[in-house]
């Protein structure tokens, strides 16, 4: 997708998704553990599919405008992208951190994927 992913130390960040003079940038931080690392990078891979010319952390810490709504949309991407309905259905029952450890995933990741499985059935 003509994406450049870095690996930083960001500190308290996760993961940014930037597009600057139509160069698309995914900034995830060094610190993180390989599935956290996976979880961002699907998050932000989120933005630059659905947000593709929206910067939201420039707006999220420059201008205060509510980022939430792109934040879900990009959560409910990654969830998607990473978690199968297969794993879903054969994990039905159990808990959201037994599901959670079996995908590689947080436990918040489950819960979007939750949403979107239940809306489809």
């Amino acid at each position: 997708m003509g994406i450049l992913v870095l690996f930083k130390n960001l500190k308290t960040i996760n993961g940014i998704y930037q597009n600057d003079y139509r160069k698309k940038i995914i900034h995830i931080n060094e610190n993180l553990d390989h599935y956290l690392k996976r979880q961002v990078c699907a998050h932000e891979l989120g933005h630059a599919v659905l947000h593709k010319s929206i910067n939201s952390f420039f707006w999220d810490k420059c201008t205060f405008m509510l980022t939430n709504k792109i934040e879900v949309e990009a959560n409910l991407f990654a969830a998607e992208l990473l978690i199968k309905d297969d794993d879903i259905i054969s994990n039905y029952g159990h808990n959201l951190e037994y599901i959670a450890a079996c995908c590689c995933v947080t436990e918040n990741l489950v819960e979007y994927k939750l949403r979107l499985f239940h809306k489809n059935i």
